[in-house]
């Protein structure tokens, strides 16, 4: 049996954006064992693409940091793993050097940075890729044409298992939110610029409760639920707020439940995407072709460069054609 890894130091939406290449490499050999190593922020939604047994984390910022850390950390996987081959995602000579070191016989990636004597397979990096004109997705899945792995057809996916499903029941039903249908609603973001205020938060929550059968449930992190303090203080409470209170497993298994998904563009927008759900999704800047949904059916984008443009209305009128 091989263990084939993938390395992608990114976060939420790009390890989500790597499952096409994970159900890929598990297709062509379904015997192999898939390892994944990323950061820390990535670990969590790692451990569920398809097909990947184990993770490991490469703490580039922390107790992993410069080049010995990085020559450790790269030790310390070899001894644990024999890697038969190394699919790298990331651009950087970094990236290269840690497959190199961990023992990995094929390396493969974009020759970029020089690093082209560290990779056994290459691909160029393209004008139109680092122009952002080319979805993350495809950008990764052009990582596998050295290989002959590459699909024209594929799709978004995120594994949750049954555990995740009951824990996620069991908390909407300690909330009385046991029955009917739910909208979701992501306001905040990593960045705060792309976050919504809350006054067109309660716009939007209060057209849902006044015209629709459906409820409210805000998910986000520790910062969403600090946001959630300002909307109830302007007077609205008509909602469930669990926010920071999920794994990021839970958070998909929450996401599947969802009958529309309105949200920043951040993590649990990717998640929407790779579950199907159709979803609204606010950006501040146009990268809609390189993050933006592959389904344009299913899904709305709204670009808009001012934040203070971003309107309750705009996303209600998006809304109500999905709903």
């Amino acid at each position: 049996m091989q263990t084939i890894a993938i390395l992608n130091l990114g976060y939420i939406g790009d390890i989500i954006n790597t499952s096409p290449v994970c159900s890929a490499l598990k297709e062509k050999y379904p015997d192999s064992r898939l390892i994944f190593i990323t950061i820390p922020a990535g670990k969590q939604t790692a451990k569920c693409m398809p097909g990947v047994e184990e993770v490991y984390i490469y703490d580039k910022k922390g107790e992993d940091n410069g080049f010995w850390g990085l020559v450790k950390k790269a030790l310390y996987i070899k001894k644990l793993e024999k890697i038969d081959m190394t699919i790298i995602l990331n651009e950087s000579i970094r990236a290269a050097f840690f497959a190199k070191i961990t023992g990995s016989k094929v390396n493969v990636g974009r020759n970029t940075e020089m690093r082209g004597f560290l990779l056994s397979h290459t691909l160029p990096h393209l004008q139109e890729e680092k122009d952002m004109q080319v979805h993350v997705s495809e950008h990764y899945m052009r990582i596998l044409k050295p290989i002959n792995l590459y699909k024209e057809n594929y799709q978004l996916d995120f594994c949750y298992s049954k555990d995740d499903n009951h824990y996620i029941r069991q908390l909407l039903e300690q909330n009385g939110y046991s029955k009917g249908e739910f909208v979701g609603f992501c306001p905040c973001a990593r960045h705060d610029d792309k976050d919504w205020t809350p006054e067109e938060s309660v716009k939007f929550i209060n057209y849902i409760n006044q015209n629709t059968n459906k409820k409210v449930i805000i998910v986000g992190d520790k910062k969403t639920s600090l946001f959630v303090d300002n909307i109830r203080g302007l007077g609205c409470n008509d909602f469930l707020d669990l926010s920071a209170q999920t794994s990021i497993p839970q958070l998909g298994a929450l996401i599947d439940m969802f009958k529309l998904f309105v949200s920043a563009d951040t993590g649990p927008m990717h998640l929407a995407y790779a579950l199907k759900v159709p979803t609204v999704a606010f950006y501040y800047h146009d990268v809609t072709v390189k993050w933006g949904p592959l389904d344009i059916e299913r899904n709305r984008t709204i670009v808009s460069a001012d934040k203070s443009l971003i309107k309750a209305k705009t996303i209600i009128k998006n809304v109500e054609e999905l709903l």
